[in-house]
């Protein structure tokens, strides 16, 4: 499509220039630069993306459908790797917009694996107070848990497509429950506490039914695939650990801290065995597990190894940044224990903490109601430590049509 495109072409150009100046800054999030030729030449390259688009948009063209949503993904990823996040999720919206309209259209082969990207990204987008809006995605929850659970696994993809279906669920709820106040959680409690078991019981029966697969059949699998198997493990262990604590906004008892120093163990693992260090993926990966660990462990000194693997590996998620959730927990660190983080036994730099604790409150500052992200409600942690909010200047500030 990028050859035969040139609305494509021009937007794989946008990011490619802006994925370059992100890696070589550690995948900081430094929004839109003009006196960057970099940035500058993705401005260029975005604007004639856009005329492009707009050229075509009154026609009838059959592939139109299609390139306006590749155009629609590349915008969001940009302006996420920038830091936009307002406007990465305008871009969101608009292409899932697109989708919830055409329903009917059947989405051919190419487009299926955009279909997917975005329902990923709609279900990500919980950890930021917003959708999910796909269709698709909010239908979820009247399927149920079980119906994506056959009685085996015959391979990864139907492991892969359960754990997904299961978190189409339960990530919604769980960020819903991050802002909740005490008393609307007390008031619902038992219905609360019904879900949550519902839902552990899920990941259970996964977790019984993936690692017989993969007692069977790990051996047989590629490097490629054993990393993917390996990635679905660190995903339910993840989840399973995050919805036992989500209805505690307090401190988190501690005989729940071996299930943390686990879960950290994992990860680090899987980091080990991995050569790979992708900068930029748009699946639920390390990021999601390790901001348990950094944020919501018992002991801070499990929260800062957490850090550490976190600045070991800057990249993306999707939308979630490593750096962000850094920042993040170590601002949750600060805030709890009234200090810095340099006084605990602590791999992390005085500049390093000083470089985080800027981007977070740069980024609350920057973008509209970030202080309202459940990922930074979750324990009411950060209160107090917002800024009035500024307009975002992104390289694209209206969503294709």
């Amino acid at each position: 499509m990028v050859d035969a495109e040139p609305a494509v072409y021009h937007a794989v150009n946008m990011l490619a220039a802006i994925h370059e100046d992100s890696v070589a800054s550690k995948m900081q999030l430094t929004g839109t630069r003009l006196d960057d030729p970099r940035h500058l030449f993705a401005l260029e390259q975005s604007t004639r993306s856009l005329a492009l688009l707009r050229k075509r948009g009154w026609s009838h063209d059959p592939q139109l459908r299609e390139v306006t949503l590749m155009c629609c993904l590349l915008f969001t990823l940009s302006e996420f790797l920038l830091g936009n996040y307002t406007i990465a999720f305008q871009h969101l919206r608009g292409g899932i917009r697109i989708l919830n309209e055409e329903q009917q259209v059947e989405p051919s082969g190419k487009e299926q694996d955009l279909v997917e990207a975005f329902r990923r990204l709609d279900i990500m987008g919980a950890h930021y107070g917003i959708g999910p809006y796909m269709t698709s995605n909010m239908r979820l929850e009247e399927q149920g848990m079980w119906n994506c659970m056959p009685e085996k696994f015959k391979n990864l993809t139907e492991a892969l497509q359960a754990v997904r279906h299961v978190m189409g669920i339960e990530v919604p709820w769980v960020t819903k429950c991050w802002s909740l106040s005490e008393a609307e959680i007390l008031a619902n409690f038992e219905q609360l506490c019904q879900k949550q078991r519902a839902i552990l019981a899920a990941f259970d029966e996964f977790a019984e039914k993936f690692e017989m697969l993969c007692q069977n059949k790990y051996s047989t699998l590629s490097p490629k695939e054993q990393r993917g198997a390996d990635l679905l493990r660190l995903q339910y262990l993840s989840q399973t650990l995050t919805v036992k604590i989500c209805l505690t906004h307090g401190p988190v008892p501690e005989y729940l801290t071996p299930e943390f120093v686990t879960l950290l163990a994992a990860h680090k693992a899987f980091i080990h065995k991995s050569p790979e260090r992708p900068s930029i993926f748009l699946d639920i990966g390390i990021i999601s597990g390790l901001y348990c660990v950094s944020n919501r462990c018992p002991d801070h000194r499990v929260r800062l190894q957490a850090i550490e693997v976190l600045q070991s590996w800057p990249h993306f998620q999707g939308m979630m940044n490593s750096n962000l959730v850094s920042a993040i927990a170590i601002v949750r660190m600060q805030s709890e224990s009234g200090q810095c983080c340099q006084q605990e036994t602590t791999p992390i730099s005085f500049d390093t903490e000083q470089s985080l604790t800027r981007l977070l409150f740069d980024t609350l500052t920057s973008t509209q109601q970030a202080s309202c992200w459940p990922s930074i409600q979750y324990g009411n942690a950060l209160q107090g430590t917002t800024r009035g909010a500024k307009t975002e200047n992104g390289l694209l500030t209206t969503v294709p049509q």
